[in-house]
Parts: C-alpha cells; sequence; structure tokens
C-alpha cells in the first residue's frame, strides 16, 4: 500500500512587528496568534512522477529549495484539498512551505523539527510568528534577529536569517473570538513590500518604546489575566504606532473607515501584517456572529465586498498523520 502523509495547519494573525529600529542590536521581532480556520490541509504520497493538482508554482518553488539541500529526492503527488487565501495577510506562504516541507520529509523517513525545516525552506526570515504557529500554536511574541544575523531590514522572502527565538508562548482563551473581513484588492507583497520596509525603516526609538510598553504592560498580563477588554484597547493602540501604522496607512481610506468601525462595535481591532485581512476580537460565539453580520452589511454598503468569517484561537500545532 503507497505511503500518504496528510497535514492540516493552522493559519495566523500578525498583530504587529516590534523592533524595526535595531538601535539596540536587534531587528523584527513580533507578536500575533494561530487561528483554526483557515486552514492548508495537504495529502502527499510518492508516485512515478512529481504532480501537484494545485498551486503548482508555489509547491515545485518549495521542493525546488528541499532538494537543493538533499531532500525530496523522491517524485511526489501533493493534493491541496482545502488553503489558506493567499496575500491577505493570514500567512498562507509559511503554513504551505512547512506543510510540504513536513510531508516530504516524513515520506523520506527524516524527522526535522519545525526551525530545521523553516531554515530549509527560507521561512521566518522576519517575523517567526508563523513558524511557532506552525510548531504549537498560541499566543506568540518572538525576539526579533540579532544584527549579527540579519543586517537590514526586509520581509522574510528577502531574508536568509533563520527563525527567531520565541520568548513568549500563551495559550489563548478559547471564548475570545475573532471576526476576520478581508475586504476586495490586493495585497501587499514581493519587491512592493520589500520597497516599503526600505523606505520607512528604521522606526524612530521612541515609537519601538512605546510599543513595547503596550506590549508588556498591556497586551501581555490581559492574556494572563483572561481580561479580553484590556486586550482589544492594547490591540487597538498599536494600530497608531510604529511600523503598524504605516500598513494602516497604506491601505487608505477606505480600510481606515472598516477599521474603526470594527473597533467600535468590539473589544478591539487591527491589520492583520499588511493587510487586506482585518480583526476585530468579541467574547463569545453569539457576540461574534452578530458584529460579523454587522461588518458585512458594513462592507456591502461601501462596495468592499462581503468576505467576513468567525474564528478562534488554536493552541496545537500543525496536525500530521500517516495513512
Amino acid at each position: 500500500m503507497t505511503r500518504a502523509i496528510k497535514i492540516s495547519t493552522n493559519s495566523r494573525l500578525h498583530f504587529s512587528l516590534l523592533d524595526m529600529n535595531g538601535r539596540l542590536g536587534r531587528v523584527d521581532g513580533g507578536f500575533g496568534v494561530s487561528l483554526q480556520e483557515p486552514r492548508f490541509v495537504i495529502e502527499c504520497k510518492v508516485k512515478d512522477g512529481d504532480f501537484f493538482e494545485d498551486l503548482e508554482d508555489d509547491v515545485k518553488e518549495i521542493i525546488e529549495k528541499l532538494r537543493k539541500n538533499g531532500i525530496g529526492k523522491q517524485k511526489y503527488h501533493i493534493r491541496i484539498l482545502s488553503k489558506i487565501p493567499a496575500h491577505v495577510g493570514l500567512g498562507s506562504k509559511t503554513q504551505l512551505s512547512l506543510a510540504i516541507a513536513k510531508c516530504i520529509t516524513k515520506l523520506d523517513n527524516l524527522d526535522f523539527d519545525t526551525y530545521t525545516l523553516a531554515k530549509l525552506v527560507g521561512r521566518g526570515g522576519t517575523s517567526g510568528i508563523g513558524v511557532a504557529a506552525f510548531d504549537a500554536g498560541g499566543f506568540i511574541l518572538d525576539g526579533g534577529h540579532s544584527k549579527s544575523l540579519k543586517k537590514g531590514f526586509a520581509p522574510s522572502r528577502y531574508s536568509v536569517a533563520p527563525p527567531p527565538p520565541v520568548l513568549v508562548r500563551y495559550d489563548f482563551p478559547q471564548n475570545w473570538y475573532f471576526v476576520i473581513s478581508i475586504p476586495e484588492g490586493k495585497g501587499i507583497h514581493g519587491k512592493e513590500e520589500l520597497s516599503i520596509f526600505q523606505r520607512y525603516c528604521p522606526i524612530p526609538s521612541k515609537e519601538v518604546e512605546r510599543l513595547s510598553r503596550i506590549i508588556f504592560s498591556v497586551i501581555l498580563p490581559s492574556i494572563v489575566e483572561k481580561d479580553i477588554s484590556n486586550f482589544g484597547k492594547g490591540l487597538s493602540m498599536v494600530q497608531n504606532i510604529g511600523f503598524k501604522k504605516i500598513e494602516n496607512r497604506l491601505r487608505g481610506k477606505e480600510h481606515l473607515k472598516l477599521l474603526k468601525f470594527m473597533n467600535d462595535n468590539s473589544e478591539g481591532a487591527g491589520l492583520s501584517s499588511f493587510g487586506p485581512a482585518t480583526y476585530a476580537i468579541v467574547e463569545g460565539n453569539k457576540n461574534a456572529e452578530n458584529l460579523a453580520l454587522m461588518v458585512k452589511e458594513f462592507m456591502e454598503m461601501e462596495n468592499m465586498g462581503s468576505k467576513v468569517f468567525i474564528t478562534c484561537a488554536s493552541n496545537k500545532g500543525a496536525i500530521c498523520l500517516e495513512k
């Protein structure tokens, strides 16, 4: 019987990068949370020839990286049964890369940890949230990169640095729900993303210091104490500071109107990564359902599309099974 590996990954919200100044000898750093939905569900088996049923260019690129490292010398049939939308701010490329790497190495009877897989496929060079979400889920704060490993400011695609250390990993309250909207319009990625890093960094030290204070005095304690009001307040404060302020402004006036609407009707709201995914947090499924209806109506009225969904945090990593 042909062996098959099936894997199911989380997605993630990236709340903000932390230190895009670097004066103290480190760059990047950030915090975010792993999500139960949407997910990649991928099945991989050894075949006579390579055959990729979906996302062919992306899958080829990932497998070529593995083969350059002497891994993945067999031929594979890869089926993508469900997927995270690309370039919307939910971390699809990291999850896809790690999922493919995990499947291939398992089929090749290799046992690598998530950190090693991430280095093999070139993920985690800026943010460590996606790598940590794949590994163990939960709320994550990463420590960024020493400037001895990464000299400047660049997104993961253009960085060869290894994944950063995880400084904090908390289980996230399961009755805190995220309502996520994905307005119509393109995401920011590739060379456009690189040019933004190069244009706007370094961020002033005072902005980084203010953001750090909010994280350590508001956001982290509120998770431990299960205080959703202060957690949401902290997320809302972050939207007007540092690199996140730039990301929000670059999305334009329509986004800022949506962000304000979601913030006014929830405990707090924000932009995930470069967006366009915009999230709000509430307590309880009923409140989430009510908010999702309100957001959908607002988006339709503003001709922004109507893609809205509800999810909550995942406190475990990717699930990998052998069939």
